[in-house]
């Protein structure tokens, strides 16, 4: 497990975490390129949004599985849950589009399984992939 501040200088040595956990976790190179870009999608948000320009951490803890990962994030910031965003309509024209929420739809289809709770005023997404 890690923690550090919501700060970008930190944004490597998280996903660096999950991908060495991916890595020992024996996924193939496309597959921890998808669990890394997951990760980043997810920190940046946090990073952007949870704390409103205040301090703020966030912790992340991988699991290997026998199958996979568990990677299971949590910040102390605004109470969100990003699987209540709306998906975008990827078949609008690009200039018809809302701006935002394609960090979660992308890590929507990256991951195998997310889900999201609040509790003792943390958010916490955990997220699932797969071998093969």
């Amino acid at each position: 497990m890690i923690t550090y501040s919501a700060e970008l200088e930190n944004l490597g040595k998280f996903i660096q975490y999950a991908g060495n956990n991916a890595e020992q976790a024996g996924f193939a190179p496309d597959e921890l390129l998808h669990i890394e870009l997951a990760m980043e999608e997810c920190i940046v948000n946090i990073m952007n949004y949870a704390f409103s320009g205040k301090p703020g951490d966030i912790t992340v803890e991988c699991s290997v599985l026998d199958n996979g990962i568990e990677i299971t994030v949590s910040d102390n910031g605004t109470p969100f849950n990003p699987l209540k965003k709306e998906d975008p309509d990827l078949t609008l024209p690009i200039e018809e589009r809302k701006v935002g929420g394609l960090g979660i739809y992308l890590v929507k289809n990256l991951m195998d399984e997310i889900s999201y709770s609040r509790g003792n005023g943390s958010n916490v997404l955990v997220m699932k992939k797969y071998k093969g």
